[in-house]
Parts: structure tokens; C-alpha cells; sequence
């Protein structure tokens, strides 16, 4: 089981901005940097992976749950 999983994310505001189409799959132990300009959606991928959001379209999975809403089981092994 990977601790993340995404396909197709979507997350869309009011202004236009967001994050459309991100997939990607973390394996236990890797680590990712997410680099890029303002408004390039780092802070909402980072919310929706935190379980904080709930995305457009798409699945996201932490630790083969789903992310939002979090389960209690998987919000105390998240940090």
C-alpha cells in the first residue's frame, strides 16, 4: 500500500486558479518538493493531501483511505 495516491485531481476556486489533473504516487519512504510560482497551486495540493479540502474530481488516497473526510484511524498516524 502507498501512503499517497492521486489520479486526476481537480480543484478548482472562485478565481480560476487551483490545480487540475495532478497524479502521482508516493511510496513509503520518498519524499516530494513541490516547487513553483505563486498561484501555481502548491498550497491547494497541499490541503488536499492534508484532508483539509475535498477535491473537485479525482481520488486522492492517504495511507489507502480516503483523504477527505479522514478517517480518525489515519489523522493520528498523519503528522
Amino acid at each position: 500500500m502507498e501512503p499517497i495516491v492521486a489520479d486526476s485531481l481537480v480543484r478548482l476556486h472562485r478565481n480560476g486558479r487551483g490545480i487540475e489533473g495532478v497524479s502521482l504516487t508516493l511510496e513509503a519512504g520518498q519524499c516530494l518538493a513541490v516547487l513553483g510560482s505563486n498561484g501555481s497551486g502548491k498550497t491547494t495540493l497541499t490541503r488536499l493531501v492534508a484532508g483539509l479540502d475535498r477535491s473537485d474530481r479525482g481520488s486522492l488516497f492517504v495511507l489507502g483511505e480516503p483523504a477527505y473526510p479522514r478517517a480518525r484511524h489515519v489523522q493520528k498516524r498523519c503528522g
